[in-house]
């Protein structure tokens, strides 16, 4: 954390973690803040690590590439808020994001984000949502990511794919 707070510093001198919401700040630096986020659900609580991820989401640019890895974020982070709804929503506006801008990098995780969501949310869609992750994933050669997601969905959801 104490490196990211330094980095952010650089462009930013006054910058501090209490303070965050008081500046301006680029694409880097919303990311170095967002990561900042994720280091501060396991340092302090993941209702701090939430405010400052809407905070990067409601200043980033929709047109920003880190648009939909904070859309996965605030999914994931929802998720295990078991916010069910919300993590619903911020999945799809990822996915809507890489498909309007014909980029997948991040796709195959927001379908998986999608699918657990429509799980909890009792939606029948949930297995296709699933298996479109896994489609995808073999699509883009991530063979690794696709069986950490099969293994997921077995072991913490009793999903077999």
């Amino acid at each position: 954390m104490g490196k990211l707070i330094e980095t952010l510093k650089m462009t930013t001198p006054k910058f501090l973690p209490s303070n965050y919401k008081s500046f301006v700040y680029n694409s880097i630096e919303l990311r170095i803040l967002m990561n900042m986020a994720l280091i501060m659900e396991k340092m302090e609580t993941i209702e701090k690590s939430l405010e400052i991820m809407k905070f990067c989401m409601k200043t980033a640019e929709h047109n920003d590439n880190i648009y939909p890895e904070i859309c996965y974020n605030l999914a994931h982070t929802y998720h295990k808020l078991k916010i069910h709804e919300e993590a619903l929503k911020y999945s799809n506006l990822g996915i809507e994001y890489y498909v309007k801008h014909k980029n997948y990098n991040g796709i195959s995780l927001l379908y998986f984000r999608k699918g657990i969501a429509e799980y909890f949310l009792h939606h029948n869609s949930f297995m296709d949502s699933l298996n479109k992750s896994i489609v995808l994933c073999e699509i883009f050669r991530q063979f690794k990511l696709k069986d950490m997601i099969v293994g997921n969905c077995r072991k913490f959801y009793g999903i077999e794919l």
